[in-house]
């Protein structure tokens, strides 16, 4: 604390001053320094890994910290799994197991055709919405963004954040949109990801009467 109150001073008065007030060595204050530039440079490199690591994360959830590892060395990094695993752990990252189920006659997961079919022009208000989940690095940090959009004009609709890339995050970004607009008849265009074929979120969107889609579209 001391050091850190010269180095803020030193512009102002100086040096020999500040150490003999405060009672330290020049050489000790010198060797602060050194050692804080040391963990600027630290904090600047794990945030860019940091980034990286969350980047592979949403491509590959299924990824634990050894296949990260792996991963970030194919992207240039040198890092130890130590590191990693402590990195991960602070994002609280960890990977998504996926369970085989067994089922008879019927589909573990919800997979829609494409009504859209990448015809985003001209579309009345309400028609079609999209949404998706992105991520926001803050203060060494990263958090969760699920947002629903309307095509018709580019409004944010309805938005959730979190700090966890779950289940609840989606759901609530749905309940929020329900509070908000008649969806029924609307078509919801999302990409095939875990969240959005799972049988859990499927029953909320029948239960709101919307038309969920990549996607299918039901009946007015």
């Amino acid at each position: 604390m001391r050091f850190q109150i010269i180095h803020e001073m030193k512009g102002t008065y100086p040096l020999t001053w500040l150490v003999e007030i405060a009672k330290v060595q020049r050489s000790g204050y010198y060797k602060w320094v050194k050692s804080s530039k040391v963990r600027e440079k630290k904090k600047e490199q794990n945030q860019s890994l940091m980034d990286e690591i969350l980047s592979i994360h949403l491509k590959h959830k299924e990824f634990g910290y050894p296949r990260m590892m792996t991963a970030l060395k194919e992207e240039g990094f040198e890092v130890n799994h130590k590191r990693v695993y402590r990195l991960m752990k602070v994002m609280k990252i960890q990977s998504v197991i996926k369970k085989k189920w067994r089922y008879f006659g019927k589909k573990g997961s919800t997979v829609y055709p494409n009504l859209v079919n990448r015809e985003f022009k001209e579309r009345k208000e309400n028609e079609v919405l999209v949404t998706d989940i992105t991520y926001i690095p803050f203060q060494n940090r990263f958090y969760y963004l699920s947002v629903i959009q309307d095509i018709y004009n580019n409004e944010i609709v309805s938005w959730k954040i979190s700090n966890r890339n779950n289940m609840k995050l989606v759901l609530e970004t749905v309940e929020d949109l329900n509070k908000k607009r008649n969806v029924q008849g609307t078509i919801l265009h999302l990409d095939q990801g875990f969240h959005y074929t799972s049988k859990k979120y499927n029953k909320r969107l029948n239960m709101a009467y919307w038309a969920a889609t990549l996607a299918k579209k039901l009946p007015r």
